[in-house]
């Protein structure tokens, strides 16, 4: 992975910090925001590609998925432009709902789309006929454009990945103009147009419910991640703008992030929590002792 990129070093937490070591690991896990927020590229390894399954012309599905769903992020859009503009020809006439898969479409076209952007759908047709809420409804199920997106989409948010705590202060750092990678077996594509994927998908959530579609277990974390940091991108968060450690804490409890050891619920979350509010990282104290010295009764 390295030697195809052009930077000197390349940081992987279980691989760099002895975790045996426990001043080693408390000094190292103070040390994480300066190491993400220096970072030229963020890495999200979502694992290799299982190959247990049955091939399917003389590919295994997942693999197959993936590699569908990595070139539409990858591939100007081309594929989802074609699903976008399904759904548009189903719409009514100059009908509110067409206006707006007409502009959906053209910012996947040009490349330049951030869905988060449009928080509200009109889903009622002063027509009568069909609005963009019934559309997918009418679709046919053996649309593979459609298909294709869907299970894709679903294979991806199942990856345990997106339930670690740890990638909050991950994607959270990353400076202003840094890539952040997602890679998938030997596929990759960029963080951001995963975001708008998923932003473009809770737009159309009710819509999708028809075929069954529903993200997986982990989908809920993807979508939390893409969702604070499409915020961040739009507000230009600056260091002064971290959460207080009582949101930091609410987030982790309300969206169910996973951690191996009970005191990184906090210790995880140092690097996006106000400097004022931050814990010392120290991994000496039993996991009793920690929770009685910071959070008092």
């Amino acid at each position: 992975m390295a030697e195809n990129r052009d930077y000197g070093y390349l940081w992987i937490d279980q691989l760099c910090i002895d975790q045996g070591n426990v001043s080693e690991r408390s000094q190292q896990v103070e040390m994480m925001e300066h190491i993400y927020s220096q970072a030229s590229e963020i890495l999200i390894w979502l694992g290799e590609i299982k190959s247990e399954t049955k091939p399917v012309h003389g590919c295994h599905p997942e693999w197959n998925t993936c590699r569908t769903f990595m070139r539409v992020l990858n591939v100007r859009y081309d594929e989802l432009s074609s699903v976008i503009a399904s759904i548009r020809k189903m719409t009514v006439q100059d009908s509110p709902d067409q206006l707006f898969v007409q502009e959906v479409t053209q910012e996947i076209t040009s490349g330049n789309s951030n869905f988060s952007d449009h928080h509200t759908v009109s889903k009622d047709d002063p027509g009568g006929e069909c609005g963009l809420s019934c559309v997918l409804v009418h679709a046919k199920p053996e649309d593979q454009a459609l298909t294709l997106f869907l299970s894709s989409l679903t294979h991806i948010s199942e990856r345990p990945y997106w339930s670690r705590l740890w990638i909050i202060q991950e994607i959270f750092l990353a400076p202003t103009g840094s890539l952040i990678t997602v890679l998938w077996g030997d596929h990759c594509a960029k963080w951001p147009m995963l975001c708008d994927m998923v932003s473009l998908v809770q737009l159309l959530d009710e819509d999708l419910r028809p075929y069954g579609f529903k993200l997986g277990r982990s989908g809920c974390h993807l979508e939390t991640l893409a969702t604070m940091y499409m915020e961040n991108r739009r507000s230009q968060r600056t260091p002064w703008d971290k959460w207080s450690f009582h949101k930091a804490l609410q987030i982790v409890a309300g969206n169910a992030f996973q951690c191996a050891d009970a005191r990184d619920r906090f210790y995880g979350l140092q690097g996006i929590v106000r400097d004022d509010e931050r814990v010392p990282v120290d991994y000496s104290l039993t996991i009793e002792e920690a929770f009685v010295k910071y959070f008092p009764a």
